[in-house]
């Protein structure tokens, strides 16, 4: 059986971190890295993101198909491919997410998302 809460929180926090992203990303690039802490920020929601995603993900897969997941990229690929989430993501885009919280911090991490305001 599914748990509505767990589902709700996730869900919710997927929200949380998008809208924050697109807060951060609303100014321009050189305003945007004048300040360090929004390079940090950024990291962390995507981070939380990801989390909530494959947290999601794996309760959904676990409970309603009794298919385990070994790690965050695992989980993405088989909910894909189980259709729980969109197979338009792409498990390398977000595997790049998943490692951020492994990568050290520099400005030309965060120059893409200018390029590219599609993150979720």
């Amino acid at each position: 059986m599914l748990d509505r809460n767990r589902i709700a929180k996730a869900i919710a926090d997927i929200a949380t971190a998008r809208g924050e992203l697109e807060r951060l990303l609303a100014v321009d690039q050189a305003t945007f890295l004048a300040d360090s802490r929004n390079v940090f920020s950024m990291r962390y929601l995507i981070i939380q993101a990801v989390e909530a995603m494959t947290d999601l993900s794996q309760h959904m897969l676990a409970r309603t198909r009794g298919i385990p997941c070994e790690g965050y990229i695992d989980c993405i690929v088989k909910a894909g491919e189980h259709g729980i989430i969109s197979a338009a993501i792409p498990a390398a885009r977000v595997q790049s997410y998943a490692t951020l919280s492994a990568a050290q911090s520099d400005s030309r991490s965060v120059a893409s998302p200018w390029r590219s305001r599609r993150f979720f």
